[in-house]
Protein backbone atom coordinates (compact mmCIF):
# COMPACT_ATOMS: atom_id res chain seq x y z
CA UNK A 1 0.00 0.00 0.00
CA UNK A 2 1.51 3.31 -1.14
CA UNK A 3 0.50 6.94 -0.58
CA UNK A 4 2.33 9.57 -2.66
CA UNK A 5 1.51 13.33 -2.39
CA UNK A 6 0.67 14.76 -5.82
CA UNK A 7 -0.91 18.16 -5.29
CA UNK A 8 -2.57 20.96 -3.35
CA UNK A 9 -5.58 22.97 -4.47
CA UNK A 10 -3.46 25.47 -6.42
CA UNK A 11 -0.98 24.63 -9.17
CA UNK A 12 2.73 25.46 -9.18
CA UNK A 13 3.15 28.51 -11.40
CA UNK A 14 6.92 29.06 -11.49
CA UNK A 15 9.26 26.20 -12.55
CA UNK A 16 11.13 24.84 -9.48
CA UNK A 17 14.64 25.26 -10.90
CA UNK A 18 16.51 24.70 -7.62
CA UNK A 19 14.60 21.49 -6.89
CA UNK A 20 15.31 20.25 -10.42
CA UNK A 21 19.05 20.96 -10.03
CA UNK A 22 19.20 19.12 -6.69
CA UNK A 23 17.33 16.14 -8.17
CA UNK A 24 19.69 15.90 -11.16
CA UNK A 25 22.85 16.18 -9.02
CA UNK A 26 21.53 13.66 -6.47
CA UNK A 27 20.61 11.14 -9.17
CA UNK A 28 24.01 11.52 -10.88
CA UNK A 29 26.05 11.17 -7.66
CA UNK A 30 23.97 8.22 -6.43
CA UNK A 31 24.17 6.26 -9.69
CA UNK A 32 27.90 6.97 -9.94
CA UNK A 33 28.44 5.59 -6.40
CA UNK A 34 26.28 2.44 -6.64
CA UNK A 35 29.26 0.33 -7.76
CA UNK A 36 31.52 1.86 -5.10
CA UNK A 37 29.04 1.00 -2.36
CA UNK A 38 28.82 -2.55 -3.66
CA UNK A 39 32.63 -2.78 -3.47
CA UNK A 40 32.51 -1.53 0.10
CA UNK A 41 29.88 -4.10 1.11
CA UNK A 42 31.89 -6.94 -0.40
CA UNK A 43 35.08 -5.81 1.31
CA UNK A 44 33.26 -5.27 4.60
CA UNK A 45 31.46 -8.61 4.64
CA UNK A 46 34.39 -10.77 3.58
CA UNK A 47 37.13 -9.04 5.56
CA UNK A 48 38.93 -11.69 7.72
CA UNK A 49 39.27 -9.37 10.75
CA UNK A 50 35.54 -8.70 10.81
CA UNK A 51 34.65 -12.37 10.35
CA UNK A 52 37.10 -13.34 13.08
CA UNK A 53 35.55 -10.78 15.43
CA UNK A 54 31.96 -11.98 14.90
CA UNK A 55 33.00 -15.62 15.06
CA UNK A 56 34.55 -14.97 18.48
CA UNK A 57 31.41 -13.13 19.60
CA UNK A 58 29.24 -16.09 18.59
CA UNK A 59 31.60 -18.52 20.32
CA UNK A 60 31.36 -16.60 23.60
CA UNK A 61 27.58 -16.36 23.19
CA UNK A 62 27.18 -20.12 22.71
CA UNK A 63 29.56 -20.95 25.56
CA UNK A 64 27.71 -18.66 27.98
CA UNK A 65 24.33 -19.36 26.38
CA UNK A 66 22.49 -19.88 29.70
CA UNK A 67 22.85 -16.14 30.41
CA UNK A 68 21.03 -15.21 27.22
CA UNK A 69 18.69 -18.02 26.16
CA UNK A 70 16.51 -20.85 27.47
CA UNK A 71 18.00 -24.30 28.09
CA UNK A 72 16.25 -25.73 25.02
CA UNK A 73 17.66 -23.03 22.75
CA UNK A 74 21.15 -23.47 24.20
CA UNK A 75 21.03 -27.21 23.53
CA UNK A 76 20.01 -26.48 19.93
CA UNK A 77 22.84 -23.94 19.53
CA UNK A 78 25.41 -26.43 20.82
CA UNK A 79 24.19 -28.99 18.29
CA UNK A 80 24.35 -26.30 15.62
CA UNK A 81 27.95 -25.51 16.58
CA UNK A 82 28.93 -29.16 16.33
CA UNK A 83 27.14 -29.76 13.04
CA UNK A 84 27.88 -26.53 11.19
CA UNK A 85 30.69 -24.53 12.78
CA UNK A 86 33.27 -27.23 12.22
CA UNK A 87 32.62 -27.15 8.52
CA UNK A 88 32.25 -23.37 8.38
CA UNK A 89 33.89 -21.35 11.17
CA UNK A 90 32.34 -18.12 9.85
CA UNK A 91 28.82 -19.50 9.56
CA UNK A 92 26.25 -16.80 8.74
CA UNK A 93 23.70 -15.59 11.25
CA UNK A 94 20.86 -16.47 8.85
CA UNK A 95 21.97 -20.14 8.89
CA UNK A 96 21.65 -20.25 12.66
CA UNK A 97 18.23 -18.63 12.59
CA UNK A 98 16.96 -21.07 9.97
CA UNK A 99 18.31 -23.92 12.09
CA UNK A 100 16.42 -22.70 15.15
CA UNK A 101 13.22 -22.02 13.20
CA UNK A 102 13.17 -25.68 12.15
CA UNK A 103 12.96 -26.62 15.83
CA UNK A 104 9.38 -26.13 17.00
CA UNK A 105 8.81 -23.67 19.82
CA UNK A 106 12.16 -21.85 19.62
CA UNK A 107 12.11 -18.09 19.18
CA UNK A 108 15.34 -16.14 19.39
CA UNK A 109 16.63 -12.59 18.81
CA UNK A 110 20.04 -13.86 17.83
CA UNK A 111 20.83 -11.14 15.31
CA UNK A 112 20.35 -8.37 17.87
CA UNK A 113 22.17 -10.25 20.62
CA UNK A 114 25.21 -12.14 19.41
CA UNK A 115 26.18 -9.36 17.01
CA UNK A 116 26.34 -6.85 19.86
CA UNK A 117 29.41 -6.72 22.07
CA UNK A 118 27.73 -4.08 24.24
CA UNK A 119 24.71 -6.32 24.87
CA UNK A 120 26.85 -9.31 25.85
CA UNK A 121 29.08 -7.20 28.12
CA UNK A 122 25.97 -5.91 29.93
CA UNK A 123 24.74 -9.45 30.64
CA UNK A 124 27.94 -11.30 31.57
CA UNK A 125 29.36 -11.20 35.08
CA UNK A 126 32.76 -9.64 35.80
CA UNK A 127 34.32 -13.09 36.11
CA UNK A 128 32.86 -14.18 32.78
CA UNK A 129 34.07 -10.98 31.11
CA UNK A 130 37.60 -11.52 32.40
CA UNK A 131 37.65 -15.13 31.28
CA UNK A 132 35.87 -14.96 27.97
CA UNK A 133 36.38 -11.47 26.52
CA UNK A 134 40.11 -10.88 26.85
CA UNK A 135 40.74 -12.24 23.38
CA UNK A 136 37.63 -10.50 22.05
CA UNK A 137 38.78 -7.05 23.24
CA UNK A 138 41.97 -7.30 21.19
CA UNK A 139 40.06 -8.49 18.12
CA UNK A 140 37.47 -5.74 18.68
CA UNK A 141 40.11 -3.02 18.53
CA UNK A 142 41.44 -4.42 15.26
CA UNK A 143 37.90 -4.62 13.87
CA UNK A 144 37.15 -0.98 14.79
CA UNK A 145 40.42 0.13 13.24
CA UNK A 146 39.43 -1.65 10.01
CA UNK A 147 35.96 -0.03 10.05
CA UNK A 148 37.50 3.41 10.48
CA UNK A 149 39.81 2.83 7.50
CA UNK A 150 36.95 1.55 5.32
CA UNK A 151 34.72 4.52 6.12
CA UNK A 152 37.48 6.99 5.29
CA UNK A 153 38.48 5.09 2.14
CA UNK A 154 34.91 5.23 0.78
CA UNK A 155 34.02 8.66 2.28
CA UNK A 156 31.18 7.19 4.36
CA UNK A 157 29.73 9.36 7.12
CA UNK A 158 29.83 7.70 10.56
CA UNK A 159 30.98 8.33 14.11
CA UNK A 160 34.42 7.20 12.87
CA UNK A 161 34.43 9.61 9.94
CA UNK A 162 32.88 13.07 10.40
CA UNK A 163 34.79 14.85 7.64
CA UNK A 164 33.03 17.66 5.74
CA UNK A 165 33.54 15.86 2.43
CA UNK A 166 31.78 12.76 3.73
CA UNK A 167 28.96 14.83 5.24
CA UNK A 168 28.24 16.58 1.93
CA UNK A 169 28.59 13.40 -0.13
CA UNK A 170 26.21 11.50 2.18
CA UNK A 171 23.38 13.92 1.30
CA UNK A 172 23.66 13.08 -2.41
CA UNK A 173 24.36 9.33 -2.18
CA UNK A 174 21.79 6.55 -1.91
CA UNK A 175 22.17 2.85 -1.29
CA UNK A 176 20.11 1.57 -4.24
CA UNK A 177 17.49 2.47 -6.84
CA UNK A 178 14.48 2.13 -4.53
CA UNK A 179 16.13 4.39 -1.92
CA UNK A 180 16.96 6.99 -4.60
CA UNK A 181 13.62 7.00 -6.42
CA UNK A 182 11.56 6.99 -3.21
CA UNK A 183 13.40 10.02 -1.84
CA UNK A 184 13.33 12.01 -5.10
CA UNK A 185 9.60 11.44 -5.69
CA UNK A 186 8.72 12.94 -2.31
CA UNK A 187 11.27 15.75 -2.67
CA UNK A 188 9.87 16.77 -6.06
CA UNK A 189 6.50 17.45 -4.45
CA UNK A 190 7.51 19.01 -1.13
CA UNK A 191 10.44 20.90 -2.65
CA UNK A 192 8.45 22.34 -5.55
CA UNK A 193 5.69 23.59 -3.23
CA UNK A 194 8.20 25.17 -0.83
CA UNK A 195 10.22 26.79 -3.62
CA UNK A 196 6.98 28.33 -4.91
CA UNK A 197 5.92 29.48 -1.43
CA UNK A 198 9.17 30.49 0.28
CA UNK A 199 11.66 31.10 -2.51
CA UNK A 200 14.95 29.44 -3.44
CA UNK A 201 17.08 30.88 -0.63
CA UNK A 202 14.83 29.51 2.10
CA UNK A 203 14.35 26.10 0.51
CA UNK A 204 18.12 25.82 -0.03
CA UNK A 205 18.74 26.56 3.65
CA UNK A 206 16.04 24.19 4.92
CA UNK A 207 17.18 21.36 2.64
CA UNK A 208 20.90 21.42 3.38
CA UNK A 209 20.85 22.62 7.00
CA UNK A 210 18.12 20.15 7.94
CA UNK A 211 19.94 17.31 6.18
CA UNK A 212 23.28 18.20 7.75
CA UNK A 213 21.84 18.39 11.25
CA UNK A 214 19.88 15.15 10.83
CA UNK A 215 22.76 13.10 9.43
CA UNK A 216 25.26 14.37 12.02
CA UNK A 217 22.86 13.54 14.86
CA UNK A 218 22.26 10.06 13.45
CA UNK A 219 26.00 9.41 13.04
CA UNK A 220 26.85 10.57 16.55
CA UNK A 221 24.02 8.62 18.22
CA UNK A 222 24.45 5.41 16.22
CA UNK A 223 24.53 2.45 18.59
CA UNK A 224 26.58 0.32 16.22
CA UNK A 225 30.13 1.52 15.61
CA UNK A 226 30.06 -0.02 12.12
CA UNK A 227 26.96 1.95 11.10
CA UNK A 228 27.28 4.66 8.46
CA UNK A 229 24.54 6.99 7.20
CA UNK A 230 23.74 8.18 3.72
CA UNK A 231 20.82 9.47 1.66
CA UNK A 232 18.79 12.66 1.38
CA UNK A 233 16.04 11.40 3.72
CA UNK A 234 16.88 13.91 6.48
CA UNK A 235 16.92 16.73 3.89
CA UNK A 236 13.53 15.68 2.54
CA UNK A 237 12.04 15.32 6.00
CA UNK A 238 13.21 18.90 6.68
CA UNK A 239 11.23 20.01 3.60
CA UNK A 240 8.29 17.88 4.75
CA UNK A 241 8.37 19.57 8.17
CA UNK A 242 8.29 23.01 6.56
CA UNK A 243 5.44 21.90 4.30
CA UNK A 244 3.50 20.62 7.33
CA UNK A 245 3.89 23.98 9.10
CA UNK A 246 2.65 26.00 6.12
CA UNK A 247 -0.10 23.72 4.83
CA UNK A 248 -1.27 21.59 7.74
CA UNK A 249 -4.88 22.74 7.23
CA UNK A 250 -4.87 22.21 3.46
CA UNK A 251 -6.45 19.17 1.75
CA UNK A 252 -3.64 17.08 0.26
CA UNK A 253 -4.16 15.14 -2.97
CA UNK A 254 -2.57 11.67 -2.69
CA UNK A 255 -2.01 8.93 -5.22
CA UNK A 256 -3.09 5.70 -3.53
CA UNK A 257 -2.01 2.29 -4.81
CA UNK A 258 -2.89 -1.05 -3.25
CA UNK A 259 -0.26 -3.39 -4.69
CA UNK A 260 -0.85 -1.69 -8.09
CA UNK A 261 -4.26 -3.40 -8.29
CA UNK A 262 -6.31 -0.48 -6.95
CA UNK A 263 -4.98 2.90 -8.09
CA UNK A 264 -6.80 6.15 -7.38
CA UNK A 265 -6.41 9.71 -6.12
CA UNK A 266 -7.70 10.42 -2.65
CA UNK A 267 -7.82 13.58 -0.55
CA UNK A 268 -6.77 13.84 3.09
CA UNK A 269 -6.03 16.80 5.38
CA UNK A 270 -2.27 17.40 5.39
CA UNK A 271 -2.05 17.01 9.18
CA UNK A 272 -3.69 13.56 9.06
CA UNK A 273 -1.31 12.32 6.36
CA UNK A 274 1.69 13.41 8.40
CA UNK A 275 0.29 12.11 11.68
CA UNK A 276 -0.67 8.62 10.50
CA UNK A 277 1.79 7.96 7.66
CA UNK A 278 4.89 9.91 8.70
CA UNK A 279 5.18 10.83 12.38
CA UNK A 280 3.72 7.66 13.94
CA UNK A 281 5.74 5.53 11.54
CA UNK A 282 8.96 7.30 12.47
CA UNK A 283 8.28 7.20 16.22
CA UNK A 284 7.51 3.49 15.95
CA UNK A 285 10.77 3.05 14.09
CA UNK A 286 12.66 4.94 16.81
CA UNK A 287 11.24 2.60 19.43
CA UNK A 288 12.51 -0.44 17.53
CA UNK A 289 15.27 1.08 15.43
CA UNK A 290 18.07 -1.27 16.52
CA UNK A 291 19.04 -3.33 13.53
CA UNK A 292 16.41 -1.74 11.27
CA UNK A 293 18.93 0.03 9.05
CA UNK A 294 16.67 3.12 8.79
CA UNK A 295 17.90 6.51 10.03
CA UNK A 296 14.78 7.38 12.05
CA UNK A 297 16.70 9.83 14.26
CA UNK A 298 17.87 11.76 11.19
CA UNK A 299 14.30 11.80 9.84
CA UNK A 300 12.79 13.24 13.02
CA UNK A 301 15.57 15.80 13.49
CA UNK A 302 15.06 16.98 9.89
CA UNK A 303 11.27 17.11 10.31
CA UNK A 304 11.43 19.21 13.49
CA UNK A 305 14.10 21.52 12.04
CA UNK A 306 12.07 22.20 8.88
CA UNK A 307 8.91 22.84 10.91
CA UNK A 308 10.67 25.37 13.15
CA UNK A 309 12.32 27.26 10.29
CA UNK A 310 9.02 27.52 8.39
CA UNK A 311 7.39 28.75 11.59
CA UNK A 312 9.99 31.53 11.86
CA UNK A 313 9.54 32.36 8.17
CA UNK A 314 5.78 32.67 8.57
CA UNK A 315 6.29 35.47 11.15
CA UNK A 316 8.55 37.58 8.95
CA UNK A 317 6.51 37.52 5.75
CA UNK A 318 3.30 39.29 4.84
CA UNK A 319 2.05 36.23 2.98
CA UNK A 320 -0.29 34.12 5.11
CA UNK A 321 -1.79 30.89 3.81
CA UNK A 322 -5.45 30.21 4.48
CA UNK A 323 -8.23 27.94 3.26
CA UNK A 324 -8.35 29.57 -0.20
CA UNK A 325 -4.90 31.17 -0.53
CA UNK A 326 -2.08 28.70 -1.15
CA UNK A 327 0.89 30.41 -2.82
CA UNK A 328 2.17 34.04 -2.81
CA UNK A 329 1.71 34.43 -6.57
CA UNK A 330 -2.07 34.38 -6.01
CA UNK A 331 -1.86 37.58 -3.96
CA UNK A 332 0.34 39.24 -6.57
CA UNK A 333 -1.89 38.21 -9.48
CA UNK A 334 -5.03 39.42 -7.69
CA UNK A 335 -3.36 42.76 -6.95
CA UNK A 336 -2.30 43.06 -10.60
CA UNK A 337 -5.85 42.24 -11.75
CA UNK A 338 -7.30 44.85 -9.39
CA UNK A 339 -4.88 47.45 -10.78
CA UNK A 340 -6.02 46.90 -14.38
CA UNK A 341 -8.00 49.86 -15.72
CA UNK A 342 -9.61 48.15 -18.72
CA UNK A 343 -12.37 45.66 -17.93
CA UNK A 344 -11.31 43.16 -20.58
CA UNK A 345 -7.75 43.12 -19.22
CA UNK A 346 -9.10 42.70 -15.69
CA UNK A 347 -11.17 39.68 -16.75
CA UNK A 348 -8.20 38.13 -18.55
CA UNK A 349 -6.03 38.60 -15.46
CA UNK A 350 -8.68 36.92 -13.27
CA UNK A 351 -8.95 34.02 -15.73
CA UNK A 352 -5.19 33.54 -15.27
CA UNK A 353 -5.67 33.42 -11.50
CA UNK A 354 -8.39 30.76 -11.81
CA UNK A 355 -6.22 28.69 -14.17
CA UNK A 356 -3.52 28.31 -11.51
CA UNK A 357 -5.74 28.62 -8.41
CA UNK A 358 -9.21 27.22 -9.25
CA UNK A 359 -10.31 27.36 -5.59
CA UNK A 360 -9.35 30.98 -4.85
CA UNK A 361 -12.53 32.51 -3.41
CA UNK A 362 -11.25 36.08 -3.76
CA UNK A 363 -10.84 35.63 -7.54
CA UNK A 364 -14.49 34.55 -7.94
CA UNK A 365 -15.72 37.50 -5.91
CA UNK A 366 -13.54 39.93 -7.85
CA UNK A 367 -14.82 38.40 -11.10
CA UNK A 368 -18.41 39.14 -10.10
CA UNK A 369 -17.63 42.66 -8.84
CA UNK A 370 -15.79 43.46 -12.08
CA UNK A 371 -18.74 42.22 -14.11
CA UNK A 372 -21.14 44.47 -12.18
CA UNK A 373 -18.92 47.55 -12.32
CA UNK A 374 -17.93 47.38 -15.99
CA UNK A 375 -20.11 48.99 -18.65
CA UNK A 376 -18.61 47.97 -22.00
CA UNK A 377 -19.51 49.06 -25.50
CA UNK A 378 -18.45 45.53 -26.56
CA UNK A 379 -18.82 42.37 -24.56
CA UNK A 380 -15.96 42.34 -22.05
CA UNK A 381 -16.41 38.71 -21.07
CA UNK A 382 -15.95 36.46 -24.09
CA UNK A 383 -17.90 33.23 -24.52
CA UNK A 384 -14.73 31.20 -23.97
CA UNK A 385 -13.94 33.04 -20.75
CA UNK A 386 -17.51 32.60 -19.54
CA UNK A 387 -17.39 28.84 -20.18
CA UNK A 388 -14.00 28.62 -18.47
CA UNK A 389 -15.43 30.41 -15.45
CA UNK A 390 -18.52 28.14 -15.40
CA UNK A 391 -16.45 24.92 -15.47
CA UNK A 392 -14.16 26.10 -12.68
CA UNK A 393 -17.05 27.49 -10.67
CA UNK A 394 -18.81 24.10 -10.89
CA UNK A 395 -15.74 22.29 -9.49
CA UNK A 396 -15.27 24.92 -6.78
CA UNK A 397 -18.88 24.58 -5.64
CA UNK A 398 -18.47 20.79 -5.59
CA UNK A 399 -15.42 21.22 -3.35
CA UNK A 400 -17.43 23.52 -1.08
CA UNK A 401 -20.11 20.82 -0.83
CA UNK A 402 -17.47 18.36 0.37
CA UNK A 403 -16.33 20.85 3.01
CA UNK A 404 -19.95 21.57 4.09
CA UNK A 405 -19.47 25.26 3.21
CA UNK A 406 -23.05 25.78 2.04
CA UNK A 407 -23.15 29.54 2.47
CA UNK A 408 -20.11 30.06 0.24
CA UNK A 409 -21.42 27.48 -2.26
CA UNK A 410 -24.73 29.35 -2.48
CA UNK A 411 -22.91 32.65 -2.97
CA UNK A 412 -20.75 31.32 -5.80
CA UNK A 413 -23.74 29.61 -7.44
CA UNK A 414 -25.74 32.84 -7.38
CA UNK A 415 -22.85 34.88 -8.80
CA UNK A 416 -22.32 32.30 -11.55
CA UNK A 417 -25.96 32.53 -12.64
CA UNK A 418 -25.81 36.34 -12.68
CA UNK A 419 -22.72 36.08 -14.89
CA UNK A 420 -24.80 34.10 -17.38
CA UNK A 421 -23.35 30.65 -16.69
CA UNK A 422 -25.42 27.68 -17.91
CA UNK A 423 -26.91 25.73 -14.93
CA UNK A 424 -26.27 22.48 -16.86
CA UNK A 425 -22.55 23.22 -16.85
CA UNK A 426 -22.60 24.24 -13.17
CA UNK A 427 -24.36 21.02 -12.11
CA UNK A 428 -22.24 18.70 -14.26
CA UNK A 429 -20.00 17.44 -11.38
CA UNK A 430 -22.77 17.55 -8.75
CA UNK A 431 -24.81 14.74 -7.25
CA UNK A 432 -28.55 14.91 -6.60
CA UNK A 433 -27.67 14.89 -2.90
CA UNK A 434 -25.59 18.04 -3.42
CA UNK A 435 -28.54 19.81 -5.03
CA UNK A 436 -30.81 18.77 -2.15
CA UNK A 437 -28.36 20.03 0.47
CA UNK A 438 -27.96 23.35 -1.33
CA UNK A 439 -31.74 23.56 -1.71
CA UNK A 440 -32.26 23.02 2.02
CA UNK A 441 -29.79 25.80 2.76
CA UNK A 442 -31.54 28.19 0.35
CA UNK A 443 -34.95 27.30 1.77
CA UNK A 444 -33.83 27.88 5.36
CA UNK A 445 -32.38 31.26 4.32
CA UNK A 446 -35.57 32.34 2.48
CA UNK A 447 -33.89 32.39 -0.96
CA UNK A 448 -36.99 30.93 -2.60
CA UNK A 449 -36.50 32.28 -6.12
CA UNK A 450 -32.93 30.99 -6.27
CA UNK A 451 -34.16 27.68 -4.84
CA UNK A 452 -36.86 27.49 -7.51
CA UNK A 453 -34.39 28.08 -10.33
CA UNK A 454 -32.05 25.49 -8.81
CA UNK A 455 -34.70 22.75 -8.75
CA UNK A 456 -36.03 23.69 -12.20
CA UNK A 457 -32.54 23.25 -13.67
CA UNK A 458 -31.99 20.01 -11.72
CA UNK A 459 -35.31 18.59 -13.00
CA UNK A 460 -34.02 19.03 -16.56
CA UNK A 461 -30.61 17.49 -15.91
CA UNK A 462 -30.96 14.51 -13.57
CA UNK A 463 -32.52 11.11 -14.45
CA UNK A 464 -36.27 10.37 -14.22
CA UNK A 465 -36.40 9.11 -10.62
CA UNK A 466 -34.49 12.13 -9.30
CA UNK A 467 -36.35 14.42 -11.73
CA UNK A 468 -39.61 13.33 -10.09
CA UNK A 469 -38.30 14.30 -6.65
CA UNK A 470 -37.27 17.78 -7.82
CA UNK A 471 -40.64 18.24 -9.56
CA UNK A 472 -42.46 17.30 -6.36
CA UNK A 473 -40.40 19.83 -4.43
CA UNK A 474 -41.33 22.51 -6.98
CA UNK A 475 -45.00 21.61 -6.62
CA UNK A 476 -44.75 21.88 -2.84
CA UNK A 477 -43.11 25.32 -3.21
CA UNK A 478 -45.98 26.43 -5.48
CA UNK A 479 -48.58 25.19 -2.98
CA UNK A 480 -46.74 26.90 -0.15
CA UNK A 481 -46.71 30.16 -2.12
CA UNK A 482 -50.46 29.86 -2.84
CA UNK A 483 -51.18 29.19 0.79
CA UNK A 484 -49.12 32.21 1.85
CA UNK A 485 -50.99 34.41 -0.67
Amino acid sequence: MVFIPVGLKSKIKDPPFLVAVIVVITAYVSIFNFSKLESFYQEFIHNPERQKYYHELRSVYIKECAVFQSQKTCEALNLFKKEDSIRSPYVANSDARRYLEDIEGLDSDLYLEWHSEEFMMSRLSEKQKDQELKKLKKISLENKKSIRLWHKKYDLLSSFNLQLKSLVKAQFTHSDWSHLIGNLVFFLFFGACLEQAMGRVWIFGIYFCGGTLGLLTQALLAESTSMFVLGASANIFACAGAFLRLYWKQPLQLFFSFFFVVNRTVQLPTWSFFLFFVIIQQLTGLASAEGSGVAHVAHMVGLVFGFMIAHLWSYRTEFKTNEYLIFPYEQKMLAAAKAQGVCKDKFNALIDVLFYAPYNLEAYKMFYITHNNCVCSVKCLSTGSQQFYARHSAQFIKELFLQKEMSTAAEIYKMSLLLGCDPKVLMLPWLAEDVMNLGNYLYNNKSIELLRSLFQAAALIFPDEQKLAFTQFLDSLDKEAEHAA
